[in-house]
């Protein structure tokens, strides 16, 4: 009898967290429209996050990695992607187009590095970024971010990310 009932407090507890899961809260701004492509292979991004580096000798203004990411499962594909980007405040993204530059100090609105991994059940594939642009726009605390860049081996990337992005804070660290 306490394992009949054991089991169906487990299955309404199960039921309960699934229909609360697939519910859409209102400050979602997550887009099933967020993608990366790389080269053919097509990947739906999930979320991101900014990490504040802080200042530094190499660069003007502050370090701000962007990075954004999807994971579908061991048997199936996943995509990592971040690109060092030099902003005025190491808070947030600032507003506008960065390029890509190899030559130091980077300046603001520059791109100074970034690499991506993507994994397929084929295995995993992972380059620098060598060129290219990424554009910034932000209302409240949503970013539109479009990346148009081609990889070390001549490989097309391009994204597009509309949503929120989690902030970390590594200066000092």
């Amino acid at each position: 009898m306490y394992t009949k009932k054991l089991i169906l407090v487990l299955l309404i507890i199960v039921v309960a967290i699934n229909f609360t899961s697939c519910e859409k809260d209102g400050d979602d701004t997550s887009s099933s429209e967020n993608y990366l492509k790389i080269g053919n292979n097509e990947y739906e991004l999930w979320e991101g996050h900014i990490a504040n580096e802080g200042k530094g000798s190499q660069y003007e203004g502050y370090e701000t990695v962007l990075s954004l990411y999807s994971y579908q499962g061991i048997e199936s594909k996943s995509v990592f992607i971040a690109f060092e980007m030099y902003t005025n405040t190491g808070l947030r993204l600032d507003d506008g187009k960065y390029t890509y530059n190899a030559e130091k100090p980077y300046q603001i609105g520059s791109i100074g590095g970034g690499d991506y991994e993507e994994c397929t059940i084929e295995g995993c594939n992972e380059a620098e970024i060598a060129a290219g642009d990424i554009t910034v726009s932000r209302n409240g605390n949503t970013y539109t971010i479009t990346i148009k860049c081609e990889d070390e081996n001549g490989i097309k990337i391009t994204g597009f990310y509309k949503g929120t992005l989690a902030y970390l804070d590594y200066q000092g660290l």
